[in-house]
């Protein structure tokens, strides 16, 4: 085994081990119920704090680009209707916290 293949090994072996420690009493098959979601989650906060950045550059700020994004969603690819309390803060950066900013429609 060459050394690339030993250190992508060791980094799997290493991932592994810190996701079944956070796991818990949880079976690894219904661990992915839980990890999988999160995951998703998690791309799509990335992708949509890209899209408000993008905006943020052009119009000076993100609470602005946040309140364009509102009112015209076809701005972005998807629209998440989430809004940290301080803007500059991720959008993800609210989810684990569970302090969700949902604007209904």
């Amino acid at each position: 085994m060459n050394d690339t293949n030993t250190k992508n090994k060791s980094l799997e072996s290493w991932i592994w081990d810190a996701a079944c420690s956070i796991r818990g009493a949880k079976d690894a098959p219904k661990y992915k119920d839980y990890i999988l979601p999160l995951i998703f989650t998690k791309r799509l906060c990335d992708v949509f704090d890209d899209e408000v950045n993008r905006i943020a550059v052009e119009v000076g700020s993100r609470n602005k680009a946040f309140q364009l994004v509102k009112a015209d969603k076809k701005l972005v690819r998807f629209y998440l209707p989430l809004v940290p309390d301080d803007s500059e803060e991720s959008v993800w950066s609210i989810i684990p916290r569970g302090k969700c900013s949902l604007h209904r429609y």
